[in-house]
């Protein structure tokens, strides 16, 4: 018998990275957040959070230091008081400012999005995009 919880994953998501001068860039980040499990979950108890790194080195482990924080938000930002049913799905946006890159390099983006209660899987809570230059 499946367990009765939620089963949060990234269904879609993009990293745009639009410069405010010199190497300094703004992140906007869009993602949809898809709940596959079988209860639905608070908004106000997913989150998500990111880490960036140049595409060479996107095999090293997440701890190496290469790896630089980016930023994140949580649903509870759409509206503290809804939820997201089994099957339903929410999309959100939100910014990284003062983020240091070289134009000339290729950059990854780790997304994970993350909750507060047990969830069917945490297998499925990463994925791994490319930073576009705007």
């Amino acid at each position: 018998m499946i367990p009765k919880l939620p089963d949060l994953r990234i269904t879609s998501a993009t990293v745009a990275a639009t410069s405010t001068g010199g190497d300094s860039y703004k992140f906007t980040i869009t993602c949809t957040i898809k709940n596959e499990g079988t209860v639905a979950i608070n908004y106000a108890d997913v989150g998500t959070r990111g880490r960036y790194n140049e595409e060479a080195n996107r095999n090293k482990d997440l701890s190496f230091n290469s790896w630089r924080p980016g930023c994140g938000s949580g649903l509870g930002a759409l509206s503290s008081n809804a939820s997201l049913a089994p099957g339903a799905s929410a999309t959100m946006q939100f910014y990284c400012f003062n983020q240091v890159l070289i134009r000339s390099n290729s950059y990854i983006y780790a997304l994970f999005v993350e909750t507060k209660v047990q969830e069917l899987s945490s297998e499925n809570n990463r994925l791994d995009l490319p930073i576009v230059f705007q």
